[in-house]
């Protein structure tokens, strides 16, 4: 890869998974070290002149830590984040402890809309919920949101579409 970033450079984007800060990244992984393992890959990759977007799961123990890691992330210059909530598709699996409820489906949105208005410029931040109706649920809820930020949701996943991740 490093060969390749500099006889190429900004020709292959890497999309990476960071679920979190240490804490919430290091839980889901089920390893004390792949916080640490996962940033000094990313740090490698963007030293070498490649070009990163981060793939971030919303789950219970990151929704209040989204700040930190994407500031964090905007400190390392990571082109983008994409933060999509933790689901289970196959109910034999047992995440049902990390999945979000819809009520922290909603903060999250709430949390995230803030943080790209904050990190506006730095770093592109998008919320991707494909399984979570948010604009029928705002306005069900009356939740106040300026109406810029309705028109730009759902946003459906675009992995196996448009995108291969590895």
């Amino acid at each position: 890869f490093e060969r390749f970033i500099i006889n190429k450079p900004n020709s292959i984007t890497f999309h990476i998974s960071l679920d979190g800060d240490k804490i919430g990244h290091n839980y889901l992984r089920r390893n004390s070290s792949a916080y640490d393992n996962t940033l000094n890959n990313i740090k490698k990759i963007i030293s070498y002149g490649g070009k990163v977007n981060v793939e971030t799961i919303a789950h219970k123990f990151n929704i209040y830590s989204m700040e930190s890691m994407i500031s964090t992330l905007s400190d390392l210059k990571v082109s983008s984040i994409y933060i999509h909530p933790m689901f289970n598709p196959y109910p034999q699996d047992n995440v049902f402890e990390k999945e979000l409820t819809i009520e922290e489906r909603m903060e999250v949105f709430k949390i995230v809309h803030k943080l790209k208005e904050k990190y506006s410029g730095l770093i592109l931040i998008n919320y991707i919920d494909s399984y979570f109706p948010v604009i029928p649920y705002i306005f069900k809820n009356k939740i106040n949101l300026k109406n810029e930020v309705v028109s730009k949701y759902p946003i459906n996943c675009v992995a196996g579409l448009e995108k291969m991740f590895i």
